[in-house]
């Protein structure tokens, strides 16, 4: 049926019956046409003698609906008014059930209603009473037929009114037209069970509105509501547009974030013009299963196995505890308006977070310890020792009472245990060393090793970072004293020698060399490494290089260390340690990538004047003969070598130094230019004797030895 009728305005089925609603006889005679096409489309029939058309009023499930809104079925209402006195528990059910049908007209149920439905409470013997006959009559007087709910409206603004008293909790839903007037939608009460009783009036008052938005979730679900309570500090738990508060029980948690699920606004307003909500809370209905609240938290003292202190102690304390007492009569039964003795003023400013269960008074979900128990709960919560912060911790998470903190630090101090095994206290901010003037005036030095079975000595510039590293033979004052010596020749003496406490530099022996020499020396702090961290840095950088290098022998990976370390720019400096202890730049790898400045200008510079190809030159000749030999240029080599070839066709390579230009082309034309031959009388004509014939020695051969050749990989 409602598939059938689906989306019509003014219809609604309830199982096979149809209501059809309208404003005038036309648009009735319009629906209805529209109604019985739909019904004969899909097949289904009415019968004629079954059906009411064009009716005023109409009763329908118990009750009168008319134009104005609806009224309870006056049959129904004359039963109850005739219903003799119950004799036992189950006729006294069966007359409340029927009360309850009319549940929603009912605008008050005060105590008399609440004495019917405490006599049906499982641990209570029937005994009626003149008190229960006169909450019987005055019961029934309550409903008559003239009770008048208005029409629910979509377009109407909805407004619930919300209260709680001690026996029960009551919500009005109604409507507010025009002119501000609350019109009754419907009206829902019920009784507190017991444990809900035991609430702080906070929470009771919370309840109230949860029952509220539950009983009507229908009307309410998608809808833009107003709440109104008479309790002011709901506004700052419930508020939309504020935060939850950081220390909240749980249940009221529970019920803040359900209540984020509908589009409210929360307002409060004074008890004497709340009515008619406090009226239904006063005159609850009956609690029913559904509406039953879940079972309270269990307080976490009874959750630890054979507990030193358990919830029945600290009840038991709290009730024999002046002030806690006083404090938990005032959640239960209200706060006082002026403001309280300063005794009490940690619990008032918390007093809208403060709640009660089990006789325990709770603050959020901890438990509010009274004075007498606090010293054993302290002790429980430093069974393992634990330090201040952790056992705030522990005890934020279940316990509190005024000043806790404060008497936590207190116990903790008072601990021997704990005094004599405690952390060392945070450390001293780092003493920064004095800037030296100058390079090497101030170095840093300590042991490496072993790292690949060898020790090495660290020296460390305090100003440049430059860094010395020395292979040790051995770790006596001697060796030490040694490598010293070697680099006090290389870079001067130091004026301050930084070292830890090793036997070798704190040796009578190392001492007194450094005291020939003028030089002083300071120890690190024992066990406090970070006063020689300049050292301790580099030998961390050293194995950490070393042991990243693959190839190479310990030497060889030492040496590649210290060269990159000399040539590395620093982050403390800017500069690299080469520049600040030399002056210079390190010459690497990467420098050729960029030429320099001097390089530029040698490449700008036009090459040195020197030969060309073809030029006649006389070559220094580093053979016995003439010191210079005539020789022509073949060709230059670079811009000072060249290659030259003389008369005989020799070659020969020589630098610019060891050749000069010769001022003729060919030196045997010129000589015979420049001294001519003289024609002389030959000598022939002469009476001469015959020549002398020559006479030449006999050829001579060494007597030296010569011992076979003897060719090396061969004649081994």
């Amino acid at each position: 049926m409602d598939t059938v009728l689906a989306g019509m305005p003014h219809v609604a089925t309830y199982l096979d019956d149809i209501l059809i609603a309208s404003e005038s006889i036309e648009e009735h005679e319009r629906m209805l046409a529209e109604v019985l096409s739909r019904l004969a489309k899909s097949g289904l029939r009415v019968q004629a003698e079954k059906c009411e058309f064009f009716k005023e009023s109409l009763e329908f499930l118990g009750h009168r609906i008319d134009a104005k809104g609806i009224y309870p079925s006056k049959v129904k209402v004359e039963a109850i008014h005739q219903a003799p006195a119950p004799k036992n528990k189950k006729e006294l059910q069966a007359f409340l059930g029927m009360i309850n049908f009319y549940n929603r007209f009912l605008k008050g149920r005060t105590e008399v209603a609440e004495k019917l439905y405490r006599l049906l409470d499982s641990h209570v013997a029937w005994n009626w009473g003149a008190e229960h006959m006169e909450a019987f009559e005055n019961l029934k007087k309550l409903l008559t037929s003239n009770s008048l709910l208005v029409h629910f409206k979509t377009d109407v603004p909805l407004v619930l009114s919300c209260d709680a008293s001690s026996v029960g909790v009551g919500a009005v839903l109604a409507h507010r037209d025009s002119k501000g007037n609350e019109q009754p939608v419907a009206y829902a009460s019920r009784t507190l069970s017991r444990a809900e009783r035991n609430y702080a009036q906070i929470d009771r008052e919370a309840l109230a509105v949860v029952f509220g938005v539950r009983h009507f979730h229908q009307y309410l679900c998608g809808r833009d509501f107003l709440i109104i309570t008479d309790h002011k500090p709901l506004l700052g738990i419930f508020q939309r547009q504020k935060q939850i508060p950081a220390v909240i029980s749980p249940r009221m948690l529970r019920w803040t974030l359900m209540l984020s699920a509908y589009d409210y606004v929360i307002e409060y307003r004074k008890t004497k013009d709340h009515g008619n909500a406090d009226c239904l809370s006063r005159l609850p209905g009956p609690l029913t299963r559904q509406e039953t609240e879940a079972p309270g938290d269990i307080l976490l003292l009874e959750a630890v196995e054979y507990p030193p202190v358990s919830a029945m102690e600290v009840a038991a304390f709290t009730r024999g505890d002046p002030l806690l007492y006083q404090v938990k009569q005032w959640i239960l039964e209200g706060w006082p308006r002026e403001r309280v003795a300063l005794k009490y003023s940690a619990y008032w400013v918390r007093q809208n977070e403060l709640s009660v269960h089990r006789d325990c008074v709770l603050w959020g979900s901890r438990v509010v310890i009274p004075e007498a128990l606090q010293k054993q709960v302290l002790s429980l919560m430093h069974a393992n020792h634990p330090g201040v912060t952790a056992m705030k911790a522990i005890a934020r998470s279940y316990v509190w009472w005024p000043k806790m903190d404060e008497k936590i630090v207190e116990f903790v101090r008072h601990c021997t245990p704990c005094q004599e095994n405690r952390q060392s206290e945070p450390r001293t901010p780092t003493h920064f060393w004095t800037k030296p003037e100058r390079p090497w005036s101030r170095i840093h030095v300590d042991f490496a090793g072993p790292v690949q079975g060898v020790f090495f000595l660290v020296v460390v510039d305090a100003l440049s970072n430059w860094a010395e590293i020395e292979v040790m033979p051995s770790l006596q004052s001697s060796a030490v004293i040694e490598k010293f010596r070697k680099m006090f020749a290389t870079h001067g003496l130091p004026d301050l020698v930084v070292s830890d406490n090793g036997t070798a530099f704190a040796s009578r022996e190392t001492q007194a060399f450094l005291k020939l020499n003028g030089i002083r020396y300071m120890y690190a702090a024992p066990y406090h490494p970070a006063s020689n961290g300049r050292a301790e840095r580099m030998v961390r950088e050293l194995k950490c290089a070393l042991r990243k290098q693959r190839q190479g022998t310990v030497l060889c990976k030492v040496a590649r260390f210290l060269f990159k370390q000399h040539s590395t720019p620093h982050a403390e400096t800017g500069k690299s340690p080469a520049e600040v202890m030399l002056g210079r730049k390190f010459r690497t790898a990467l420098s050729s990538l960029r030429p320099d400045e001097s390089d530029a200008s040698c490449l700008r510079q036009p090459p040195p004047r020197g030969f060309q190809s073809g030029d006649a030159v006389y070559a220094r000749n580093f053979r016995p003969g003439p010191k210079w030999l005539f020789a022509r240029v073949s060709r230059p080599i670079g811009h000072v070598m060249y290659e030259l070839s003389t008369a005989d066709g020799a070659v020969h390579r020589r630098h610019r130094n060891h050749v000069r230009r010769a001022w003729c082309s060919d030196p045997r034309t010129t000589d015979q230019q420049t001294c001519p031959s003289f024609a002389l009388p030959s000598m022939s004509s002469r009476a001469l004797g015959p020549p002398e014939p020559e006479t030449s020695q006999p050829l001579r051969r060494s007597t030296r030895q010569r011992n076979p050749v003897r060719r090396y990989g061969i004649d081994d």
